[in-house]
């Protein structure tokens, strides 16, 4: 356990000496800590699928079934959970922030696109319409939230605000 923890202390050190210490730099923000792990909970478990239900590539039709569609469709479901993980951890918020924004701008292109028929027009072939424009409303909510979490980075309680402060001791 001792030789985990000073592994860990020298990751931390030479992370928060290096010039990539601003990507884990975050203020002790309280308000932080709950949006995080919300986003990272919407990115975790997507209320009506992920990106796999939204995107037409993605799709699976058991008469055109493809390996490389399903290795692709296990490839964004992983950066999905690898994203909502960072937020739930805390672990490089802003390096995460935009493949979250990204995920989250096609999830409610997606719902507002089921509601508009001229949306829904404007982006066939590259998001599939699901949902209802009070989801879209949430995802412009949360896109909202995580850029402000791409400036204010992860908060207290979080292993960026552990690595920040680890220089300090």
């Amino acid at each position: 356990m001792v030789a985990i923890r000073k592994m860990l202390g020298m990751v931390a050190s030479n992370i928060s000496g290096s010039r990539w210490s601003g990507l884990f730099q975050t203020e002790g923000l309280r308000w932080v800590v709950p949006t995080r792990i919300i986003i990272g909970v919407m990115l975790v478990f997507p209320v009506g699928g992920g990106l796999g239900h939204v995107l037409p590539a993605l799709a699976v039709n058991t008469q055109t079934y493809s390996f490389a569609t399903y290795l692709l469709g296990l490839l964004v479901r992983a950066i999905e959970l690898l994203v909502g993980i960072s937020f739930l951890a805390g672990l490089a918020v802003r390096v995460t922030a935009i493949p979250a924004l990204l995920i989250l701008s096609l999830l409610a292109a997606a719902n507002f696109a089921n509601s508009s028929s001229w949306l829904a027009g404007m982006l066939a072939g590259i998001v599939m319409p699901q949902g209802d424009w009070a989801t879209g409303a949430v995802m412009i909510g949360a896109i909202e939230l995580v850029s402000e979490l791409y400036k204010t980075g992860s908060g207290r309680w979080s292993v960026d605000h552990w690595i920040s402060t680890w220089r300090k001791k």
